[in-house]
């Protein structure tokens, strides 16, 4: 049923961002935790996405605890084939996974070259801190990385799988059509993800930075610079950077005096810090209450045209909203569909359905000839549509900040 799995998707997401959590040290992650929650409010829901950001978190966690242990290492490292073996047959995104230990590998042989010395000794990285790890380690990592790469290919696919995967990946099409797909200042982030991704540039910006180790430092910001191009990796990049966030805070602390932190506590000025803790809490927190309550919907589904359709001939081809896809097959698993969430990047021999969907959502210059194409008898679309499409229409020819046009230029550089 629908509320067993809000809830089930709901707490793996609140476990993805309590991994990281030390005892020791809860009300030092607290507000960290809290904060690099609600930047991704906007991510949430029933789909599988959140299954790969909670093991993209447990790998991660499983691989600092490996790195940084002394003596035989972290021993759940060796259960990293096992993990890509369920993760490759949830969803896609377990691409994501294997490119991290791949980077945690390079950066630490990176670590043992000559040139790592030089760029450690230039003015940018000077005094960097940094921690070489023993050879066998690396050889661990080498071995775990290949016996990975060889779990991923125990699917109903084998090899195959990473056509989908590249498709969906490099698919330049799909950056201004999907919103998932849309550069992080395109998607108009949500308050707490714009303080969230300030704090984050603010601690790579500042001198604070070279007191965290490299590779924690490093893995967190090719997340951050991917969620630029792509702000799907957002929700990837706010729990794995909770660890950096926390190193940079623990360095703050050891830096600045105890006695002004106390005056900053006391008086006015906690008030001020409890009241704007409030209000972030309050103002990501209070709308999905207020729906909860109301039992307003954030995403309205075509539940009332179900038991119409039903009553129709289900020969009779239907176009479909592209994000009520997954629903319809839920509800109406008899009955083919024009298009769902699976297929953006499904291309074959010269004909590709979400172009032709693309074409057809927005009125472009011969939808009338596709409508015919795909003899449509049956159309199920939101009552906003003409809006959107002209909101689609409208997109190039609205004014742009610097800043965007920028990416505008890099994104078309890049493709």
């Amino acid at each position: 049923g629908f509320q067993f799995l809000l809830a089930l998707f709901l707490a793996i997401t609140v476990l993805s961002f309590l991994v990281f959590i030390k005892k020791e040290k809860f009300r030092l992650y607290l507000i960290p935790v809290l904060l690099s929650f609600l930047s991704v409010l906007g991510f949430l829901g029933i789909r599988p996405q959140v299954i790969t950001v909670f093991f993209v978190v447990v790998l991660w966690k499983t691989l600092l605890g490996f790195l940084e242990k002394e003596e035989k290492g972290f021993q759940l490292i060796y259960l990293a084939p096992l993990l890509f073996v369920l993760w490759v047959n949830l969803h896609g995104g377990f691409v994501a996974g294997f490119f991290i230990l791949l980077l945690v590998l390079l950066l630490e042989v990176f670590k043992k070259t000559v040139f790592f010395k030089k760029l450690i000794s230039s003015k940018l990285f000077y005094g960097q801190h940094y921690i070489p790890r023993p050879t066998r380690k690396l050889f661990i990592l080498s071995a775990v990385l290949a016996f990975s790469f060889l779990a991923t290919l125990i699917n109903p696919y084998g090899i195959r799988i990473y056509e989908e995967v590249f498709g969906v990946v490099g698919d330049s099409f799909l950056r201004f059509h999907i919103v998932e797909w849309l550069p992080l200042l395109f998607g108009n982030p949500s308050a707490f993800a714009t303080i969230y991704l300030g704090f984050s540039l603010a601690i790579l910006i500042l001198p604070l930075r070279k007191d965290i180790e490299f590779t924690r430092l490093i893995v967190p910001t090719v997340f951050l610079a991917l969620s630029f191009l792509n702000q799907r990796y957002f929700f990837i990049f706010a729990p794995l950077s909770i660890p950096t966030l926390i190193d940079a805070i623990i360095a703050f602390n050891k830096k600045i005096n105890p006695e002004r932190v106390k005056m900053l506590f006391s008086g006015i000025g906690k008030w001020v810090i409890l009241f704007f803790v409030f209000s972030l809490f309050f103002s990501g927190v209070f709308p999905i209450a207020k729906m909860i309550l109301k039992e307003e919907k954030p995403l309205v589904y075509p539940e009332d045209a179900i038991p119409f359709l039903k009553t129709l001939s289900a020969s009779e081809n239907l176009f479909n909203d592209y994000g009520w896809g997954g629903y319809l097959i839920w509800k109406l698993p008899e009955r083919k569909l024009f298009i769902d969430g699976r297929m953006p990047s499904w291309r074959q021999n010269g004909q590709f359905v979400f172009g032709d969907y693309i074409k057809l959502a927005e009125a472009e210059s011969g939808f009338k000839e596709l409508l015919d194409k795909y003899d449509i008898r049956i159309a199920l679309l939101k009552k906003g549509l003409k809006d959107e499409g002209l909101d689609f229409q409208n997109f190039n020819l609205k004014d742009k900040t610097k800043l965007q046009e920028f990416f505008m230029r890099f994104l078309n550089f890049i493709d």
